[in-house]
């Protein structure tokens, strides 16, 4: 079996692609071409800790899939991140193991950015703008995935905490130099004129 660790997985994605991906599996799985038995849910009850268990097989595929991802929210304090994870892959002909793609729940959020990045796309969307609210690791995937797909001139974004907005608009100007990222504001959104600017 083989082990690919996040640095790996990070440097073989072209997270472009991900995108008509995220699209094909969508309609398979609309199309009932795949068996997804309902999500198993493990609560960590003394640190508040969640653990979700899902998998999935599209008929006729050569793999199946399972996935652990993990929120522990105490971990801040710790300076861990909360979210974790990791998916196995096996054998649909064997059920032999694969490959263990140790992720740490990277997959997962590239997921979720380019399936919103995929609507915004079959939606014929033409955006020059885009809003983000919050300033953690979604908020930098949905600014990458969704730059991929419209002609984004402008990226605002709002956080509670101003050193992490600050952190995170670096981040994203970084990723996307070509757009403008104004100073972050991390003020009650009605209060602090961003809606108006």
């Amino acid at each position: 079996m083989r082990i690919l660790d996040l640095p790996e997985i990070r440097r073989v994605l072209v997270y472009t692609e991900i995108i008509g991906r995220m699209r094909d599996a969508l309609i398979a799985n609309a199309r009932g071409e795949c068996d997804t038995p309902m999500p198993m849910h493990l609560d960590i009850a003394p640190v508040s800790g969640e653990v979700h268990i899902k998998s999935s097989c599209r008929r006729g595929g050569r793999y199946f899939a399972l996935k652990i991802a993990s929120t522990f929210p105490q971990n801040v304090a710790r300076g861990l991140p909360t979210g974790n994870g990791m998916m196995l892959l096996a054998s649909a002909e064997t059920g032999e193991p694969v490959a263990l793609l140790a992720d740490a729940g990277h997959l997962t959020d590239v997921r979720t950015a380019a399936a919103a990045a995929m609507v915004a796309r079959e939606l014929k969307r033409t955006d020059t703008a885009l809003g983000i609210i919050g300033s953690g690791v979604q908020a930098r995937l949905q600014a990458q995935m969704h730059a991929a797909v419209l002609p984004l001139e402008t990226i605002w974004i709002w956080g509670r905490t101003p050193e992490r907005a600050a952190e995170c608009r670096r981040d994203v100007q970084a990723l996307l130099p070509e757009a403008k990222v104004p100073a972050p504001c991390s003020k009650v959104w009605r209060s602090c004129g961003c809606a108006t600017a």
